[in-house]
């Protein structure tokens, strides 16, 4: 019986921390500072459910979600821009990956903003249709599912 109690406790805190997620708490896991003074925050477990999305989502359409969301906020994709090779050094990531990397950051920030989940909004800016955005929320809320064992 402590088995399946214990059980139940897990599956409860990941739903929680899923909940938590979605309406856009964050729990600050670490925290680093670049060298022009801003403090960067990190939430892995954001991060982990952003990486599971990317692997189910094409580069195209990655790219076609971060394409729409900058032409959509003309002061982040200048933000973007703005990013130099001497940013993606001190990164120690290519300059490319950087500015895809906080365009992601800025887009979380937005939905957090307005009260959106992330990762559906995400979706909306990628489908062409209706329908597929209803195709690809349905593959996310499956992988979730799958993640958390139901």
């Amino acid at each position: 019986m402590v088995q399946i109690g214990s059980i139940i406790s897990s599956i409860s805190a990941i739903i929680s921390t899923l909940n938590n997620v979605r309406n856009g708490s964050k729990t600050v896991t670490s925290t680093r500072e670049c060298y022009h003074g801003e403090r960067h925050i990190e939430n892995d477990l954001t991060a982990e459910l952003q990486q599971t999305m990317s692997k189910k989502l094409t580069e195209e359409q990655m790219a076609k979600g971060r394409k729409r969301f900058l032409d959509a906020n003309p002061d982040v994709a200048r933000r973007i821009a703005a990013l130099t090779e001497k940013d993606a050094e001190f990164a120690a990531i290519a300059l490319k990956d950087l500015r895809d990397m906080e365009t992601m950051k800025a887009f979380s920030e937005y939905a957090k903003a307005h009260g959106k989940d992330s990762q559906e909004l995400f979706l909306s800016c990628i489908a062409d249709t209706a329908e597929e955005f209803v195709q690809l929320n349905e593959a996310r809320l499956q992988a979730i599912q799958r993640a958390i064992g139901l």
